[in-house]
């Protein structure tokens, strides 16, 4: 899902686009691409299969004001190593932005409306209305992995995920890491028990929505009782959204609208002047993806918890915002932070100007590892045993 822009981080540019500021200089689209890139050859090698055999398409669902220029950089950089047929793009939906009480459409000029996203609950319908289901089915492929750009440690279809996944027979599932502390906003994973229903159901519980004392209790090994963050990163099977997206998407009982009170630029009809608000003055309409989860029976929903330091790091803000997390220097520290795991964890010595060999990790000696070399830290010993590697070295 690339359909954010990175208006957050400073730039107008798709937030795919982004250059963390890794030695390599490399984007978030180039950092993930070449993970499948590697993906394919390391298939090829372990059956034995010609170079170039192993095909992963690459869909990238973007939005309007990203469309264009993501399709754009990924022809300057040549796909970066994968092949034009095999990246495909389309559009996610927008809904119309409305007033305050809404009773009336916001205008953006005399002959438009104000529209916005759909939000990434509009994955199913741009799935439908630009027929990624059938190209799936086309091309034989039976599982995917779903995941947003803006997730610089992700595993871009990770085999032991989709893997999982596929031994269980799950229609559907997700991954997530536990939770920092009690009071991080996020989503969390539960199960659903509701006397209502006529099984458990799986289910996304906002942190809004859990009081301050069931958000701080703990299991009997001291962990949150509720800590399965829930991070955007679902695997599907592709004969059950063949069957199912068709009903999520004409149905308001799985795909609510959820509404967000913002700043909307509008046209003054008077004065025939856009204006910017400086208080929220309409509503801005979306859709969440996990709200059809509720939907899929528990024998056949997947949950499988992962490392946040190896696969999550998302980057929602920008350099001196103020925060602390989710920001392109945390982004750069830990992706270089697992790359140099890595090297440590296969012999490889570290070595900066104020420091002797072998020196912790957290100090600032650090090493990018490209995707090209290794997709999870797997091939590194014959290149690193007993080497010594400086701050800023690339491999």
């Amino acid at each position: 899902m690339a359909g954010g822009q990175g208006t957050r981080l400073g730039s107008s540019d798709p937030k795919g686009c982004y250059d963390v500021g890794l030695f390599s200089h490399k984007s978030l689209f180039q950092i993930q691409v070449e993970r499948i890139v590697k993906l394919q050859r390391l298939t090829e090698v372990k059956f034995g299969l010609n170079e170039g055999s192993v095909i992963i398409p690459l869909y990238v669902m973007t939005s309007g004001p990203t469309r264009l220029p993501t399709e754009s950089y990924f022809q300057k950089n040549e796909y970066f190593g994968l092949k034009a047929e095999n990246v495909i793009f389309f559009n996610q939906g927008v809904l119309p932005a409305v007033s305050m009480d809404g009773k009336r459409l916001l205008l953006e000029s005399k002959n438009s409306i104000v529209e916005s996203p759909d939000g990434n609950g509009g994955f199913y319908k741009a799935l439908n209305d630009n027929h990624v289901i059938e190209d799936l089915q086309k091309r034989k492929i039976e599982h995917i992995h779903m995941y947003c750009v803006d997730n610089i440690l992700v595993k871009v279809g990770d085999p032991e995920f989709i893997g999982y996944s596929a031994m269980r027979h799950c229609n559907v599932s997700t991954k997530v890491v536990r939770k920092r502390n009690a009071n991080e906003s996020v989503g969390l994973i539960v199960m659903d028990q509701s006397s209502s229903l006529k099984s458990p159901s799986p289910c996304v519980v906002e942190y809004s929505e859990i009081s301050k004392e069931l958000s701080e209790k703990c299991d009997s090994d001291g962990l949150l009782y509720f800590r399965a963050a829930n991070i955007v990163n679902h695997y599907y099977n592709v004969e059950y959204l063949s069957l199912m997206v068709p009903q999520w998407i004409s149905s308001r009982r799985y795909l609510p609208y959820h509404i967000a009170k913002k700043k909307i630029g509008v046209l003054n009809v008077e004065s025939g002047k856009f204006e910017k608000p400086e208080q929220p003055n309409g509503i801005k309409m979306e859709q969440f993806i996990f709200d059809v989860f509720p939907s899929v029976s528990m024998d056949k929903f997947g949950c499988l918890e992962v490392d946040r330091s190896d696969e999550f790091s998302p980057l929602k803000n920008g350099s001196g915002s103020g925060s602390k997390n989710d920001c392109p220097e945390t982004c750069r520290l830990d992706f270089l932070k697992r790359c140099t795991r890595w090297v440590k964890q296969n012999g490889g010595l570290l070595k900066n100007d104020d420091a002797d060999v072998d020196v912790d990790v957290e100090v600032d000696a650090l090493v990018e590892v490209s995707p090209l070399t290794s997709y999870s830290g797997e091939g590194l010993k014959h290149l690193v045993d007993g080497k010594v590697f400086k701050n800023g070295d690339v491999l």
